[in-house]
């Protein structure tokens, strides 16, 4: 009897140990890209959209004014509240404060990916997975391509899951004599990660469904702990977006009427959007599901149809989460179509430009579980199958799961930029522009001091727009602009940053709609190149272009960074102050100094 004990003993350590190399080897798998990008430093390139052009900025200017206590950025949009630039995640605002803004970033997605795979690994783990499979979805889920710059919004889904779930263990004493404390924390440290507009209130609503379920199943101790759980989550996200939810409901200083007041709604055909959102899934949480959907769908009904499995609890959980994307869809739809968009347009406020979309942005983490607790439930039941025709169909559906999560993974990595990364190191162009690129941190530096040499002012006296150039590099390199990237500011500025630009909007009416309906990028548009914001240096030049100088003026501003010549200048009222252009050999732009007159 001992020594069957110490048998056990020893392959418990023996397991142990091999579940921990695992474990690392993943992580190490996960955190080792990151060479890649400390390699290439400036070079490096990131996913511009919604990235670098605007949150990236976030950050940035609230690390810089971190301190100052003041309700504005004076250097942005003629000092625009903080609110109209609220940083996704406040939990890395201190790194940006610390470090360069680019290894800032580096760490911040690093971070990010290593708490996407510890969570997604615990998870599984939790939900009995094996743990070579559990290492191999946490590393396909740590590579998924979001945005980075919303930190744990989407990464730290399964790890606020987890916590939870141990919560309700430690609730039923499944863990007596540890405390709950550390659970309650990482709770905390998810809502600081994370966008409460852009996951917490699916997170929020997620507890409390979670919350109600328990206690119509009158499970009233695993209640009480969920409970607690929600409510500190919900707390944590109102006490870091307190400022955000003033402006929404107009109290005190910080309540404005946002320009998303003004937002067109288009209504969707039901059936469309459904499809678009379980096979694709919303902005920025998308990928291509179809795979794993098939999979799931033809595992579930041959085991629990054909096999008669329905009351293994992974078959069970695994229908659950289908169901749950398929409410998330489906609700999407609804609010999203022609019906409710009318009534969404009249009610006006929250209603109007509230997404239900935002919900999916729990989906990915839920669509890996489910592949994971699909594949091991394949597996086990190769292990147990008789020599037969449905050994034979099992096998099939194992290579069928090894395809899915081979497609998964490589799809995950095309959409992400490692492509374009590898071409810079092989010195090829990538498709993508650079960070030093797209910051423009080689010529706007010579900008600045080309103005303090011809004119004798610092860049703190004057305020400049950007034509043919992103914004946020003037923004990024500390210069005070009119123009900027924001999804919450002032719709009077709006109003009265159109006169300046109101000769292009009615040359076009994709630009004129874009702005009007829309509106959340307050650029100098051009009719002659709509949908492009950035000109790369050349033989492009502006022909024609209606530019207000007036009303340019009248809000401050002085100076226009053209990333071309406008040949019908004068006649605006602006005066080119370099005949040649700044430009470097490495850099993507040419700017062009025009001053108001």
């Amino acid at each position: 009897m001992d020594n069957a004990n110490n048998n056990n003993s020893g392959n418990n350590n023996i397991n142990n140990k091999n579940s921990k190399r695992w474990f690392l080897a993943g992580l190490g798998l996960v955190l080792v890209s990151a060479l890649i990008f400390v390699l290439l430093g400036g070079r490096s390139v990131f996913i511009n959209h919604d990235q670098l052009d605007g949150e990236m900025l976030t950050y940035i200017l609230a690390a810089r004014h971190m301190f100052d206590g003041k309700a504005g950025y004076a250097e942005f949009m003629n000092g625009m509240a903080k609110t109209s630039l609220t940083p996704p995640a406040i939990l890395f605002v201190p790194l940006f404060r610390i470090l360069n803004p680019l290894y800032a970033f580096i760490a911040m997605r690093y971070i990010s990916m290593a708490y996407a795979y510890v969570g997604m690994y615990l998870l599984l783990r939790k939900l009995k997975v094996t743990t070579p499979l559990s290492v191999i979805t946490a590393i396909v889920f740590a590579y998924a391509p979001f945005i980075h710059v919303y930190g744990f919004s989407m990464y730290g889904v399964p790890m606020l899951a987890w916590a939870f779930m141990m919560l309700e263990d430690r609730a039923v004493g499944a863990l007596e004599g540890k405390s709950s404390l550390k659970y309650f924390g990482i709770i905390i440290l998810t809502a600081l990660g994370s966008s409460l507009v852009l996951s917490g209130f699916a997170m929020i609503m997620c507890a409390g469904i979670h919350w109600i379920a328990l206690l119509a199943k009158k499970e009233k101790a695993r209640a009480r702990f969920t409970f607690f759980g929600g409510v500190t989550l919900a707390l944590t996200f109102i006490l870091c977006n307190l400022s955000l939810i003033k402006q929404i409901l107009g109290i005190g200083a910080a309540g404005y009427a946002s320009h998303k007041d003004e937002y067109t709604l288009v209504g969707k055909s039901i059936l469309d959007t459904f499809a678009d959102m379980l096979l694709k899934g919303a902005e920025h949480s998308g990928f291509e599901r179809l795979p794993i959907l098939i999979l799931v769908a033809v595992s579930v009904l041959y085991f629990g149809t054909f096999k008669k499995e329905n009351a293994d609890v992974r078959i069970r959980f695994i229908r659950q989460i289908f169901f749950a994307l398929i409410f998330i869809s489906l609700g999407t739809a609804v609010y999203e179509s022609n019906a409710l968009a009318g009534i969404r347009e009249s009610i006006g406020g929250a209603f109007k430009w509230f997404q239900v979309s935002r919900l999916d942005w729990l989906a990915p983490a839920m669509i890996l579980v489910m592949l994971a607790l699909t594949f091991e439930h394949v597996i086990t039941r190769l292990s147990g199958a008789k020599e037969d025709e449905s050994k034979i169909f099992t096998r099939g559906l194992m290579l069928l799961g090894v395809t899915v999560y081979i497609f998964t993974f490589a799809t995950f990595l095309l959409n992400d930029t490692w492509k374009d990364n590898a071409k810079v190191i092989l010195g090829r162009d990538p498709a993508l522009l650079s960070w030093d690129e797209y910051y423009a941190t080689d010529i706007l530096p010579e900008a600045e001091a080309f103005i303090k040499e011809t004119n004798g002012e610092d860049k703190s006296e004057y305020k400049c727009v950007s034509l043919g150039m992103s914004p946020a590099a003037a923004l990024y390199n500390g210069f005070n602009c009119l123009d900027g990237y924001s999804n919450n500011y002032d719709v009077e500025y709006k109003h009265e940053f159109r006169k300046i630009i109101a000769g292009e909007l009615d040359k076009n009416d994709y630009i004129k709609a874009y702005f009007d309906e829309w509106g959340n990028r307050c650029y100098i548009y051009s009719a002659q190149i709509p949908g492009y914001f950035t000109v790369e240096k050349g033989g492009f030049y502006f022909s024609d272009i209606k530019i207000d100088v007036g009303a340019f003026k009248a809000m401050g501003g002085k100076y226009i960074f053209s990333a071309a010549y406008i040949d019908n200048a004068e006649s605006q009222g602006l005066k080119l102050l370099n005949e040649e252009p700044i430009s470097t050999d490495k850099s993507y732009y040419q700017i062009y100094i025009y001053e108001a007159q």
